[in-house]
């Protein structure tokens, strides 16, 4: 079975968007290659993309909470909570 490289088919595997697919490649966290007018999404950049999104942590309460980075977004949850 042939895998779709396109932007259209990297969104339909990742659950997004064509339109978030296309801000990613823009953003640069989602590399991708010209093909004549074709956009392709190669194995390894979609892969790579996946290994770099946010992680998820579940807090004490067993809320998810997004963990942006190592003074993020759980953190701040945290102090909410015990101000």
């Amino acid at each position: 079975m042939k895998i779709d490289r396109s932007p259209q088919g990297f969104a339909d595997r990742n659950g997004i968007s064509t339109a978030k697919a296309y801000i990613e490649i823009r953003a640069g966290r989602l590399k991708a290659k010209k093909m004549g007018k074709r956009t392709i999404i190669l194995e390894r950049d979609e892969l790579a993309w996946q290994d770099n999104l946010d992680d998820v942590v579940i807090d004490e309460d067993g809320h998810m909470v997004m963990n942006f980075n190592s003074n993020g977004m759980l953190d701040k949850a945290r102090e909410k909570r015990s101000a």
